[in-house]
C-alpha cells in the first residue's frame, strides 16, 4: 500500500480514495484494507472526529464501501472483517453502520432478483475470524456493552459456538466478571451457547468467580447446568465447595442436589470431601441438610467426609 493511499485511508479522505478503482486490491502486509484501517484509526485516543456531520466515521464508511461493496467482508490476514475491527474497539455508531450498509444490500438484492445469500447481514455477524472469535466474541473480551446490545439484538437467534480457546461470548462475559454483558446476552438471545474450556460451562466460571447473581441467572435458565461436569468431573458445585461459597451452595443445591453424589475422576471425590477437607463448615451444613446420604460416600481410598475433616 503506498504511503498516500493509507494516510487517505487513516484519516477517511475519501477524495483520494475515489481516484483508486482497485481498493480491494490494496493492502498493507497484513492484508488490512482501507477500511480496516479507517476504522481502526478513527477509533484511536488521538483521532479526532470533525464538526461536519456528513464527515463523521460512519459517513466516511458509507463513501469507502460506496467505492467498493467487497471491502464490507474483506477479510485481513488475521481474518477479521471489518466489523471485528469495530467490535474491538467499541465503535457502535460504526457496527450500526456496517449491519445496516449489509442490509441495504440485501434488499438491492431482493430487487434485482433471487441470490445466493439470502442473510448476507447475519453471515457477516456470525463471520469468524482464524481464531473463530465472531465480532461478539471481540465486544465482550474488550468490554463494550453498546457493541454486545446491538450485535445480540440484531441476531438473538444465533447460538454462538465456542472459539480455539473453547470459548462462547457468554462464558467470556462471565469469567470476566462482565455482568451487565453476561445478562443482556443471556436474556435477549434464544438459545445461547454456555460452553467454556476444558469441558466447563459459564456456570462453572460464575460459580469459581463467587457471582451469585449470575449463578441465580444460569440457574432460572437452565437448570440442568448444575449437575454439568468438567473434564475433570467436577461440577459447578465441587468448586463452590472449594471456595467455601455457602449461599452459591444452597443455589445449586436447590437446582439439583443429585450434583451432591457425583464424583471428581481422580480421586472420586464429592463436594462433601473437598468442603471437609477445607474446613467450610457452612458448606457441610448445607450438603448434609440437602442430603443426609452424602455422607456415606468414599473415595477411591475408602476415605469418608470424617477422614478429611479430620
Amino acid at each position: 500500500m503506498d504511503l498516500d493511499v493509507f494516510n487517505a485511508a487513516k484519516e477517511g479522505k475519501t477524495d483520494i480514495l475515489k481516484r483508486r478503482h482497485d481498493l480491494d486490491q490494496i493492502l498493507t502486509p497484513t492484508k488490512n484494507t482501507v477500511l480496516h484501517i479507517y476504522i481502526a484509526s478513527a477509533s484511536s485516543p488521538n483521532f479526532l472526529e470533525p464538526k461536519e456531520k456528513a464527515l463523521r466515521p460512519p459517513s466516511v464508511v458509507d463513501e469507502i464501501i460506496q467505492m467498493c461493496p467487497a471491502l464490507l467482508s474483506q477479510k485481513n490476514e488475521s481474518g477479521e472483517t471489518a466489523l471485528h475491527i469495530a467490535a474491538r474497539h467499541g465503535r457502535a455508531d460504526i457496527v450500526e453502520r456496517l449491519i445496516e450498509t449489509a442490509k441495504a444490500g440485501r434488499r438491492e438484492d431482493l430487487e434485482n432478483g433471487p441470490s445466493s445469500s439470502a442473510e448476507a447481514w447475519q453471515m457477516l455477524i456470525r463471520e469468524t475470524d482464524k481464531e473463530k472469535d465472531t465480532a461478539l466474541h471481540f465486544a465482550v473480551r474488550f468490554n463494550h456493552f453498546r457493541v454486545v446490545k446491538i450485535l445480540t439484538k440484531e441476531d438473538p437467534d444465533f447460538s454462538y459456538s465456542a472459539n480455539d480457546a473453547g470459548e462462547t461470548p457468554l462464558y467470556l462475559a462471565a469469567e470476566r466478571k462482565y455482568g451487565v454483558l453476561f445478562s443482556q446476552i443471556l436474556s435477549t438471545c434464544t438459545d445461547p451457547n454456555y460452553q467454556g474450556p476444558n469441558g466447563r460451562t459459564a456456570l462453572h466460571a460464575a460459580v469459581i468467580y463467587g457471582d451469585k447473581k449470575m449463578t441465580k441467572e444460569i440457574l432460572e435458565k437452565k437448570k440442568d447446568l448444575a449437575i454439568a461436569a468438567d473434564e475433570q468431573w467436577w461440577t459447578p458445585l465441587h468448586y463452590a465447595a472449594l471456595s467455601g461459597c455457602t449461599s452459591i451452595v444452597k443455589q445449586l443445591l436447590q437446582a439439583d442436589r443429585s450434583s451432591a453424589y457425583i464424583m471428581d475422576k481422580a480421586d472420586k471425590k464429592t463436594a462433601l470431601h473437598i468442603a471437609a477437607s477445607r474446613g467450610h463448615v457452612g458448606v457441610m451444613k448445607q450438603l448434609i441438610s440437602h442430603c443426609p446420604n452424602c455422607c456415606e460416600l468414599v473415595d477411591q481410598r475408602r476415605r469418608n467426609a470424617l477422614h478429611y475433616a479430620l
